[in-house]
């Protein structure tokens, strides 16, 4: 199995971790790199796919959720 990183969708960029759970956690789109838009709401179907789902975000690093 791989890592699946998504990015902030729509232009949204974030300044601190708790911003990105925030919107995460709050349902807001992110992008699948290279794919489609993807939600917390697709959490289970994500996990069976990949073995670490990680947002990329403002300071270069990613985010385990």
């Amino acid at each position: 199995m791989m890592d699946l990183v998504l990015i902030p969708a729509y232009g949204r960029t974030y300044k601190t971790e708790a911003a990105v759970l925030k919107d995460w956690n709050s349902g807001l789109d992110f992008k699948i790199a290279r794919g489609p838009y993807t939600s917390i709401r697709d959490i289970e179907m994500l996990k069976e796919e990949y073995l670490e789902v990680l947002i990329f975000w403002d300071t270069g690093e990613l985010l385990e959720v």
